[in-house]
């Protein structure tokens, strides 16, 4: 059980975002951030480190962690960023990191969020993805290897969404799954699954939750993650049989 900033247990824990080296934790009526703080991911205005739990500065409905950056959804739909922005993944140029967070510009409301190691995510009610910061290997899906502080638009009717390392996945609202930045610079679905049911991403390997009960995976494989007794990375989803 998480402890807050008095050595109290934090309860009624909503939700928790993890990034290289910082924490952050999503409560009822507040959200807390805590660890490393030097390209000023806890969006305190300082950037000093933090071993205990700090609040974060806004109110929250959902939060995200990339490698040293961190976002925010607000209630209304408004996404904040802050930390560190080399590749324009607090959705501005310049490349200078921000100690507080400002809200992305250019973006309808949204309902949900995500983050990769450099690059953020952002997904409409309807559907529509945007996608913003490093894009050197095609994570965006626009096509390109161009990163762009600008979010855009790079997929439809889309459910949910994570961010790995450099690749992007989506779950759409019809079960399918599609990536970019894994192979190609423009997403694609990957086939052989069911339809699925949620996602998860490490730096470059890619879980898939069935609606069979099954996990999937992809991705590389040097350290055995993909659980297959190999160490033979691959690039279509495969059942992970020991979890049978």
């Amino acid at each position: 059980m998480a402890a807050g900033a008095e050595g109290h247990p934090l309860e009624g824990v909503l939700g928790v975002a993890v990034g290289n080296l910082h924490t952050l934790v999503l409560l009822p009526d507040k959200a807390l951030g805590f660890g490393h703080n030097e390209r000023g991911q806890l969006g305190d205005g300082t950037f000093a480190s933090k071993g205990k739990p700090v609040p974060l500065s806004l109110p929250a409905k959902a939060l995200a962690a990339g490698y040293a950056h961190s976002l925010i959804l607000s209630p209304e739909g408004r996404v904040y960023a802050a930390g560190s922005n080399e590749e324009g993944q607090l959705g501005e140029s310049g490349g200078r990191p921000r100690s507080r967070f400002l809200p992305v510009e250019g973006l309808p409301p949204v309902v949900g969020i995500a983050a990769g190691y450099f690059h953020s995510l952002a997904w409409t009610e309807g559907g529509d993805l945007y996608a913003w910061g490093s894009n050197l290997s095609g994570q965006l899906g626009t096509g390109t290897v161009e990163s762009s502080p600008r979010p855009l638009k790079v997929l439809e009717r889309v459910g949910s969404a994570v961010g790995g390392g450099s690749f992007t996945a989506a779950l759409l609202q019809d079960g399918s799954v599609w990536v970019t930045g894994l192979d190609s610079a423009t997403f694609r679905r990957l086939e052989g699954l069911p339809k699925a049911r949620a996602l998860a991403a490490g730096r470059a390997h890619l879980l898939v939750l069935g609606e069979d009960g099954q996990v999937y995976a992809l991705g590389e494989n040097e350290e055995g993650q993909l659980g297959d007794g190999t160490r033979e990375g691959r690039l279509e989803a495969r059942r992970v049989e020991e979890l049978e």
